[in-house]
């Protein structure tokens, strides 16, 4: 019976999509391969997220002081094979392009979730984008089976590092269905209004606060422009922890005199995330590059209305089921927002597309088409 190492290093509660992926995937692969025993390597100080070990699954744990990214890539390094040898696997499955393996002890197969620092210039700053891009490229050319999130984020692989096409299998990742559903609005937004003050009707963003990749700021001028130009009252909630120049977006609010009218949550628990979305009128989703993009779909299962950007994996992922935008126009960004509040019909019509688009992402399928990749690979 072969032995599948799943190596869940990014460990961050949930908190990003591929804090997600970590979390989700391992829950349903095993339902979908009754054949394989399992290894679930994660940090100890995060085994909660993840399910109990059992007769088929063995949880590895490593120490919580090699959690941050220096200490972290030399485990991959060092530590890594060694629990490998160990656990006697005999492929392993690298869950982000983030960390390598300088040996090779089994079969590697790897999750590439998007390539944004070679379309967002300045993602990270120069340093940390240099080395991601050259992370990533030696990833690839490593894998002997390279999974990516998106089309979108496979044509990349193929261009940027040259790896040829039948070495790269597009899964797209699940959403989870007890989570995100249609609920009662008005409770919605009595929770919202009791927890986080917000008692207005609102258009909501769930986003970390990450400048310029997340482009509130031209979200915060085409708010500026609803408030001017079209008499929108609505405020703007702004769901997300503070980022990479965070600064840059508080400081657009106050220099575009928004302040009474933005609400910023800070990071959106697990619990209240599907609340804000049901509560709010629309999701606003104005980034500038996503490999796949959670937020969208998990509006659309909840039944909201989603404008969004016409870029990178973004339009693959929602299909006709959003209203798009250039969002490098702030003018098309409200007269977008302008237009789905002004038109039940256009609205109808999105949120019935919406709760179509977002049934074909299931975890179930995205583990049972992983399922498949192991097998490939192991032969």
């Amino acid at each position: 019976m072969p032995r599948i190492g799943f190596v869940a290093s990014y460990s961050d509660g949930g908190r990003s999509g591929i804090g997600q992926y970590e979390i989700c995937l391992p829950r349903y692969l095993l339902a979908a391969d009754a054949e394989d025993e399992f290894v679930l390597i994660a940090r100890e100080d995060a085994l909660d997220s993840f399910p109990p070990a059992s007769r088929r699954l063995t949880i590895s744990p490593y120490a919580s002081k090699y959690r941050k990214p220096f200490p972290n890539l030399i485990w991959h390094h060092t530590a890594l094979p060694r629990i490998a040898k160990r656990e006697k696997i005999d492929l392993i499955h690298l869950s982000t392009q983030q960390r390598l393996m300088s040996r090779r002890p089994c079969k590697l197969v790897g999750t590439i979730h998007d390539l944004g620092t070679y379309h967002v210039k300045n993602k990270y700053g120069k340093v940390r984008d240099i080395y991601l891009k050259r992370m990533a490229r030696a990833f690839a050319r490593k894998l002997d089976h390279v999974i990516s999130d998106s089309k979108f984020t496979k044509n990349d692989v193929v261009d940027f590092f040259g790896i040829a096409e039948d070495r790269v299998t597009v899964i797209h990742p699940g959403l989870d269905f007890d989570k995100f559903h249609q609920r009662d609005k008005d409770e919605c937004r009595n929770h919202i209004a009791e927890k986080h003050g917000v008692k207005d009707p609102f258009l909501v963003y769930i986003a970390r606060l990450d400048h310029p990749s997340k482009n509130h700021v031209n979200l915060l001028k085409a708010y500026s422009i609803m408030r001017s130009e079209y008499g929108i009252e609505h405020k703007l909630v702004l769901g997300g922890s503070d980022w990479f120049g965070a600064e840059k977006i508080y400081e657009a609010v106050d220099g575009l005199g928004l302040k009474e009218n933005v609400i910023f949550t800070g990071f959106v628990s697990d619990e209240d995330l599907p609340i804000f979305y049901c509560a709010a009128e629309m999701l606003v989703f104005p980034t500038l590059f996503e490999g796949f993009g959670f937020p969208p779909l998990e509006a659309m299962a909840c039944g909201v209305p989603v404008v969004c950007s016409r870029v990178a994996s973004v339009p693959e992922m929602v299909a006709d089921a959003a209203l798009m935008f250039d969002p490098m126009n702030p003018e098309e960004i409200a007269s977008a927002v302008h237009s789905v509040l002004s038109n039940d019909e256009l609205r109808g019509n999105l949120i019935g597309k919406g709760l179509e688009r977002a049934a074909h992402f299931r975890w179930e399928e995205t583990a049972r088409k992983t399922v498949e990749i192991y097998r490939k690979v192991l032969g």
